[in-house]
């Protein structure tokens, strides 16, 4: 018996971001502020 397929993470990679992914998220923060 091995885990559900909702719970599988296809697609998902792992390891560090790429500068852009990075940037990305630095730029979305400074146009929707911090979550908490």
């Amino acid at each position: 018996m091995g885990k559900a397929p909702c719970c599988e993470k296809h697609g998902v990679r792992r390891g560090s971001w790429t500068p852009e992914e990075d940037q990305a998220l630095v730029d979305y923060i400074n146009k929707h502020g911090h979550g908490s």
